[in-house]
């Protein structure tokens, strides 16, 4: 179901399962209230979705205060000469859409067996957004957020 959603890239459906078990199989890890004594400029909500979601992906650097999210490139078993890497960004203090924004880097083996850049839909990014702004929903009714 999810992998129709994003089969505007060929790998997609590799990245979508990915995505769609990082995302359900969440839930049950551990999560505390956000500490507003930290002065935080992002959503921690948005935040904590971000983590969660994209837990899946190795994570590159991580900055809570300025709300970036760099993951590693990542190929999945069955595209193995496909790979993506994703930067998150927590924008803002509300959970609303313009929040958060999320850049979808893919890459491709030639035949020389070197990497190369390649065109990812803009749907795949927006997507990836809706899935963290989803979970970031469920985290503020179930009253959990935290940072890490």
């Amino acid at each position: 179901m999810l992998s129709a959603r994003f089969s505007a890239a060929p790998a997609a459906p590799a990245l979508a399962l990915a995505l769609a078990s990082a995302l359900y199989g969440c839930a049950s890890r551990g999560a505390t209230v956000a500490d507003d004594s930290l002065n935080l400029r992002i959503n921690a909500y948005v935040w904590r979705a971000s983590l969660e979601t994209l837990s899946f992906l190795p994570l590159r650097a991580l900055d809570p205060f300025s709300g970036v999210l760099l993951t590693d490139w990542h190929a999945s078993p069955q595209a193995p000469s496909e790979r993506f890497r994703l930067t998150a960004y927590v924008l803002d203090k509300r959970l609303h859409p313009q929040a958060l924004h999320v850049t979808v880097f893919r890459q491709k083996r030639d035949s020389n067996g070197k990497w190369q850049d390649a065109d990812v839909s803009p749907q795949l990014a927006r997507q990836i957004e809706n899935l963290i702004l989803s979970r970031a929903r469920t985290l503020r009714l179930s009253g959990r957020a935290g940072l890490g």
